[in-house]
């Protein structure tokens, strides 16, 4: 017992922690209810990437009720039916000819005098979620944690690991199989496909960071196959932290602003500090580029941080403002000759901040607004309704650059899509 309380992990409440999982277990077979996924996935976005053995975590039962919207006077015995579940369910996966049969948790324990619970994922996760080297997929807790359906985490996190290859096709059964869809559920693919598919849709197109549409292979006269378009969504606004949490910065030292900095700039120090990098370099990155420049480019890391695609984010963030990655879309450009900001000519300082400003692509939000239109329309979305959410959205795309001075041809593109 002393070795148990030993190794216990206090869980973080955080959606912007990564679930990092192998592809070989987001393609098993497995069914959980809503809340049953989303409390195993907390417990994975609360995986570090450098341990090396399986933890034991506890975490106080109210802030968890809390996650998981349980209510009422029962909602403590709700929560042990939920871990109880986990511990009886079976995950079923194939690996090689063999197929296994296991356990998601090994233990849970609640403590009642301290009202915290402590659970522990079974020892045959270990190398499925410990140390990913390839074969994997990350993304934020966040884009998960505000989707309703069960089906729809499982959908989404199929169609993320196809992100960056934006399609995927998979067999009718095979989906529904993967999705944990039980024997006799759904059997008319009408039904599937409402209750399913379109719901994801929706969901995913609300409230998560990708979206998809999806095309029918008939295979004789029946639907045998589904392929998916899968596309970043533009739209997405990151989720608050559903608990408020003790940040980064706090567990530092405090930062003291002794350069007699903006508040602008003292806010991206503090950013920056939290990501990892030294207090010296985030002054000397200060020092040298405009606040504009070092602002979009610490947007443009997150933006990439969302996708999965950065595992070093201070080095990453640092380069990205050197190489002004957000202007650039991951061109390298000139460094300045001198390490002072005043020694930068001012036009193309000027230049450089324009097109900062305008580092929206009119043409790529175009045509992420005509999928969310044909999606919207595909769920049966009133035309009234749809017309008002392209009227928000376009007037919102337009606050977020410098619209005024742009091209005229630039202008009437945008102007199209309300006509």
């Amino acid at each position: 017992m002393k070795q148990l309380e030993f190794d216990l992990v206090e869980v973080q409440f955080n959606v912007d922690n990564l679930v990092t999982k192998s592809n070989l277990l987001i393609e098993s077979s497995y069914k959980l209810s809503t809340l049953e996924s989303k409390l195993i996935l907390t417990l994975f976005s609360n995986v570090q990437p450098n341990d090396d053995d399986i933890n034991t975590y506890i975490f106080q039962i109210q802030p968890f009720v809390n996650m998981l919207e349980l209510k009422g006077k029962s909602k403590y015995k709700d929560l042990r039916n939920i871990t109880k579940g986990l511990m009886e369910k079976v995950h079923e996966i194939r690996i090689g000819d063999t197929v296994h049969q296991v356990s998601w948790l090994s233990y849970v324990a609640y403590n009642e005098g301290q009202g915290t619970i402590s659970m522990r994922f079974d020892d045959f996760w270990k190398p499925y979620i410990l140390q990913l080297q390839k074969n994997f997929t990350s993304y934020r807790l966040g884009s998960i944690t505000n989707l309703n359906s069960a089906y729809s985490i499982r959908l989404y996190e199929l169609l993320k690991q196809w992100q960056k290859i934006r399609k995927r096709t998979y067999g009718l059964n095979e989906l529904r199989e993967m999705l944990g869809v039980p024997e006799g559920s759904y059997k008319l693919y009408a039904n599937f496909k409402q209750r399913v598919l379109l719901t994801a849709q929706k969901e995913l197109l609300e409230e998560s960071d990708i979206l998809f549409d999806f095309k029918e292979i008939k295979v004789g006269r029946s639907v045998g196959k589904i392929e998916f378009f899968i596309y970043h969504n533009p739209n997405f606004v990151k989720t608050e932290p559903i608990i408020p949490l003790k940040s980064i910065e706090s567990e530092q030292k405090p930062l003291v602003d002794v350069k007699g900095y903006t508040e602008l700039q003292f806010q991206i120090k503090s950013a920056l500090i939290a990501w990892g990098l030294n207090e010296k370099t985030v002054d000397s990155l200060i020092e040298i580029y405009p606040e504009k420049r070092i602002q979009s480019n610490i947007d443009y890391t997150q933006g990439r941080i969302d996708m999965g695609s950065v595992k070093k984010v201070a080095g990453y963030v640092k380069r990205a403002i050197e190489q002004d990655y957000a202007a650039s879309r991951g061109v390298k450009s000139e460094k300045p000759d001198e390490k002072k900001a005043v020694a930068v000519p001012v036009s193309s300082k000027k230049e450089r901040e324009s097109k900062m400003n305008n580092d929206f692509d009119v043409d790529e939000f175009i045509y992420f607004l005509n999928e969310r239109i044909n999606i919207l329309k595909k769920i049966g979305e009133e035309s009234d309704v749809i017309d008002q959410k392209v009227l928000n959205e376009v007037t919102t795309f337009k606050e977020r650059i410098d619209f005024d001075n742009l091209p005229t041809s630039e202008k009437e593109k945008l102007n199209a899509v309300l006509i």
